[in-house]
Formats: structure tokens, C-alpha cells, sequence
């Protein structure tokens, strides 16, 4: 029988072993990346990037969304490298304190809302882990908490008894999600009601539309649509909406089941 002290070596010798493979990867990677790095400024509702490199300061419109996902994933990769030499040294001292002032990668991307969306595609879409893409800390939104009052089966907090259904169809399917997630489409800021990656990497979106029978909702909602297609998310193609009043009763479970056949299995 193993003792208690074997399997914490045995366990941290795989640990080593792989971390040193992660470093050597990742220090592959970065030599392909471009120099300099990305700086991300907001304002009330936008997001600016710039390419940083020495003493020089160049914008990065839309046409640059390339060099923003290599800048964006050289700073991960970067942040990853600092956390991963920092665990080796930890499990090679041996239980020795590790240094508290080096954040993991997944709290860099929670502290970075902009680049852990645009990267998110690449860490967690085509064949990777959708489950730990849908569990990792992302920026859900802070508007109107208090609306915040039917769990779902899965214990998330959404605002409707349609959107409770459509959460717990989702999970009954094994398909993970997002829930009203801070997001950018072409530097507005929109929070999707449900974001969802399929595996082979595309990227739904599925707005429940709850209040159709109040005007400043119906014209918030056009709006929001209208921005959705502008950033090529289309109804009936990777753009679902479903719909509802606040009189009606709620969204019929058979049709969003149909919805999830058609759509995202």
C-alpha cells in the first residue's frame, strides 16, 4: 500500500513533469508572437486597444483583430509562464510557501474581462473543455441584481420562470453556458442572456425577449438585435431568440427543447 508521503511525490513528480512540458510550449509559442504588448482601455461603454512597443503607441481599429488575439494571447501566455515557474519552484522546495503575490491565469482572466472574451474561443472552443470554460470567473453583470430571483437547477440566479426553463434545458442536454455575460461586440458592450460554445467552436448567442408587451423593452430589444447582426450573429443562424410577455405565460419547454435539437446538438 502506498503511504501518504508516496503519493504526494509521485503525485507532485507528474505535476513537475508536465508543468516543465507546459513552459517549454508556452516559451515556443511566445517566440512566434509579435513584440510589444496589448493595452486595453474603456470607457462608459467601449473598449480601446493599443499596441504598445518601447516608446511607441499605435491604436488597433478592426482591421487589427488579429494582432489583438496574438498581443492578447501573449500576455496570458505570459502570465501563465510567470504562474507555472512559480509552481515548479514551489513543488520542488517541497511544500515550501509558495509566493502569494503571483495570481493564477484564470484569476488574470477574471481581472481582465476584454481579454478572457477574446481568448476564450482558443482556450476552450473546438474539442477543449466546455464545462471549465462555462465554470471558470468571467464578468456577469451587475445590472438590476434584485431581478435576480428564480434558481435554476444547476443553483445559477436568472430573471424569469422562460429563462429558469431554458437554463435547465441546457443543462438536462450537457450544454455549458454563460449567463449574461459582459461582452463586446464591436465595441458595445451587450450582456448576451445566454452564450454558448458548441464543440466544434462557434459561438451562439440566445436572447429571450420576456417583455414584448412594454415598448421601451420592444425598442431596447431591437436595438440589442440590431448590434448582434452588425457583428455577424444572425436570428435563425448562430442568433436564437425566443419570446414572451410578461402577461403570457412562460416559454413552452417542448419548443426550446426543439430549439436545442435544431440548433446546438
Amino acid at each position: 500500500m502506498k503511504t501518504h508521503n508516496s503519493i504526494i511525490y509521485e503525485l507532485a513528480d507528474k505535476t513537475l513533469d508536465q508543468l516543465n512540458k507546459d513552459l517549454h510550449r508556452c516559451r515556443q509559442i511566445l517566440a512566434t508572437l509579435p513584440e510589444g504588448h496589448l493595452i486595453v482601455q474603456k470607457s462608459e461603454k467601449y473598449y480601446s486597444c493599443y499596441h504598445e512597443c518601447g516608446k511607441s503607441r499605435q491604436y488597433l481599429g478592426s482591421d487589427d483583430n488579429k494582432l489583438i488575439l496574438q498581443l492578447a494571447k501573449k500576455a496570458y501566455i505570459k502570465k501563465y509562464i510567470r504562474y507555472a515557474e512559480n509552481e515548479v519552484q514551489a513543488i520542488e522546495a517541497y511544500l515550501k510557501k509558495k509566493n502569494p503575490e503571483i495570481p493564477s491565469p484564470s484569476q488574470y482572466l477574471t481581472d481582465h474581462p476584454f481579454i478572457s472574451q477574446i481568448i476564450s474561443p482558443a482556450l476552450y472552443g473546438a474539442n477543449g473543455d466546455l464545462a471549465a470554460w462555462a465554470n471558470a470567473p468571467y464578468d456577469q453583470t451587475s445590472f438590476r441584481p434584485e431581478g435576480l430571483t428564480i434558481r435554476t437547477a444547476q443553483g445559477h440566479l436568472v430573471r424569469s420562470k422562460s429563462e429558469c426553463i431554458i437554463a435547465n434545458a441546457l443543462l438536462a442536454s450537457s450544454i455549458p453556458y454563460r449567463y449574461e455575460e459582459a461582452s463586446q461586440f464591436n465595441g458595445i458592450e451587450l450582456r448576451p442572456d445566454f452564450k454558448i460554445y458548441k464543440e466544434n467552436g462557434e459561438l451562439f448567442i440566445w436572447e429571450h425577449l420576456g417583455l414584448l408587451d412594454k415598448e421601451e423593452y420592444v425598442q431596447n430589444a431591437l436595438w440589442k438585435i440590431k448590434n448582434y447582426i452588425s457583428a455577424g450573429f444572425y436570428p435563425g443562424v448562430n442568433l436564437i431568440l425566443t419570446a414572451d410577455t410578461e402577461a403570457g405565460q412562460a416559454i413552452d419547454s417542448y419548443a426550446v427543447q426543439k430549439i436545442i435539437d435544431t440548433f446546438l446538438l
